[in-house]
């Protein structure tokens, strides 16, 4: 019987490591501003603060027991798969490679909003399908070269796209100390609970996805010491990038109702405070939107590989290149949907994309109090510390607020897409999808040598 396929090692420093999770979760401050916008300025920046404290620090402490306790190509397939079963071990994958359909296309249209800001042409027609397509095409062939250059070009886009927001936040600390402090009001005028809703789901947006990269967590080097680093280094840097420049923008432009603009208000915000700043933060968010998709795509393109591996796909979804010993096929698959879903609406895409992602999470961390109970002494790597009581505060605090997300994503007040079809039958339809898939496809392309 033949060995399952493995794909290639690489090494990566904790930092660059980090750089990558940065990008799968949030890719900077871009979309925050909507949570002000939506609620007001000391309430939208309370929101904020206080997601790495109920939600990232819990979810991304988990993730890195889990990766310490199983650091396999996978990830969360392979934890839940283990936990409950490969019926919940499908259902997670499934779901989330549904939801990566339309994840990795919410970025191209994320970047080129920015970028037509820069160079309107970009913005519709022609030209924008052309720039989606190439955007596909260029950051496709990156992930050819596997996770390290995936890894290094985000450490570049990183930090190009973070200075612009350093200058940012140095403005708004002068015009804060300069008096502009005075008066920040706790809401906007007008304000409505189902606008604190909204802002809510769009601030956990900001800080959803530090399980994603755990897909291709058997292709790092040392995971189980590198995963735990770098995602302790991801958190600070994402809690920085988003709540610092939130803070300093609220002093630099006060028409707070006018945050919630859908193309992105970052660029007046900066303009507020120095003109020469608007354009270029507008290019800073196209250089996100290419890097979350870049990094997405790594994480995405694991999926079908393993689901192939398991007989639930073709074999050939398992096809490696022959260098680099990267799923050439799974990348070419996301590649396709990409540019298949990059049709719509960024908020359309949004609200389908984090209802899936929060009830596969769910199942995760059903299966972090499984394999915990199942954990023997012998067996090393990051653990939680605090014992069950910590765990299990850890596991129930952002599971109430993933479902206390789910329930307002299913309020049509409050819903962030504009889809004819109730959130609830939508939700519905997804979610049967994955039983219906599991029982077609369970076992028809196994064969004796997968």
């Amino acid at each position: 019987m033949r060995r399952a396929r493995q794909l290639g090692v690489g090494r990566l420093s904790a930092w660059t490591l980090a750089a990558t999770i940065f990008f799968v979760v949030s890719g900077g401050p871009y979309s925050a501003e909507q949570v002000v916008g939506l609620s007001g300025p000391l309430v939208g920046l309370l929101i904020l603060c206080a997601m790495p404290l109920v939600w990232a620090g819990p979810v991304a402490l988990l993730t890195s027991e889990l990766v310490a306790t199983i650091p396999e190509e996978g990830g969360y397939y392979v934890w839940v798969k283990r936990a409950l079963g490969p019926f919940a071990g499908f259902q997670c994958a499934w779901w989330s490679w549904v939801s990566s359909w339309v994840d990795v296309a919410l970025y191209p249209l994320l970047a080129l909003e920015y970028g037509s800001r820069v160079v309107p042409a970009i913005g519709s027609g022609p030209m924008h399908i052309a720039c989606i397509v190439a955007i596909v095409a260029v950051f496709a062939w990156i992930n050819m070269f596997g996770i390290r250059a995936v890894g290094l070009s985000s450490n570049w886009m990183m930090l190009l796209l973070l200075a612009p927001f350093v200058a940012l936040t140095v403005l708004g600390i002068g015009k804060a100390i300069g008096g502009g402090a005075h008066a920040v009001p706790t809401l906007n005028p007008g304000w409505k609970w189902t606008g604190i809703g909204g802002a809510v789901v769009y601030a956990l947006w900001n800080f959803m996805g530090w399980d994603s990269l755990s897909t291709a967590s058997g292709e790092v080097d040392q995971a189980k010491r590198q995963f735990p680093k770098a995602l302790a280094i991801s958190l600070g840097l994402v809690t920085a990038a988003v709540v610092l420049p939130v803070a300093a923008g609220i002093f630099l432009n006060r028409d707070w109702g006018s945050w919630k603009a859908d193309n992105g208000y970052w660029p007046e915000i900066a303009s507020s405070g120095l003109a020469a700043l608007g354009p270029v933060i507008a290019i800073g968010g196209a250089l996100s939107g290419l890097g979350l998709f870049s990094a997405n795509m790594l994480a995405s393109s694991r999926l079908p590989f393993v689901l192939g591996q398991d007989g639930y796909l073709p074999h050939w979804v398992t096809a490696q290149h022959p260098k680099y010993k990267t799923p050439w096929a799974g990348i070419l698959i996301c590649a396709v949907f990409a540019i298949a879903f990059a049709r719509d609406s960024f908020q359309n895409l949004l609200a389908t994309d984090i209802t899936l992602y929060l009830v596969s999470l769910i199942l995760e961390f059903v299966a972090l109090l499984i394999l915990r109970r199942r954990r023997t002494p012998e067996e090393t790597g990051f653990k939680i510390g605090g014992g069950w009581p910590v765990l299990i505060a850890l596991t129930v605090v952002p599971t109430l607020v993933a479902l206390g997300a789910l329930g307002l994503q299913l309020d049509p007040d409050v819903a962030l897409s504009s889809w004819k079809v109730a959130p609830i039958l939508l939700t519905l339809a997804f979610l049967v999808s994955g039983p219906i898939a599991y029982a077609a496809l369970r076992g028809r392309f196994r064969t004796s040598d997968a």
